[in-house]
């Protein structure tokens, strides 16, 4: 792939957890990453569940390879923010583990990561 291809500018955003003055577990998101990449819906579904309607949208981004791609459960507890989007990262795949291109799957979630 051309980098060229590369549109969008992505911050891809690591949670942190604390306790707050109660001892109640609180979670904040902090940006980790900021990169080029090429995303591209795959899917939608929307299914009925407890007389309710849940909508999933998922993704493929194409980034180039970082070291940090290296640990890919690490990587899959993060997420991705573009235009006032929030993806929630599924796993990361080191495309032909030639430390190049890396593919974040990806689905998208609401803005405060649930």
């Amino acid at each position: 792939m051309a980098s060229g291809k590369l549109h969008h500018r992505i911050k891809i955003q690591k949670r942190n957890r604390s306790l707050d003055m109660y001892g109640q577990q609180q979670d904040s998101w902090e940006d980790y990453l900021s990169v080029r990449a090429n995303i591209r819906p795959v899917s939608g579904m929307e299914k009925l569940d407890s007389m309710s309607v849940a909508a999933t949208l998922t993704h493929t981004i194409l980034v180039r390879y970082r070291k940090e791609f290296r640990f890919p459960l690490k990587v899959a507890s993060m997420r991705v923010v573009f235009d006032e989007r929030v993806l929630d990262i599924d796993s990361v795949r080191n495309i032909e583990e030639r430390n190049r291109w890396a593919v974040l799957n990806c689905v998208e979630g609401s803005v405060d990561g649930n």
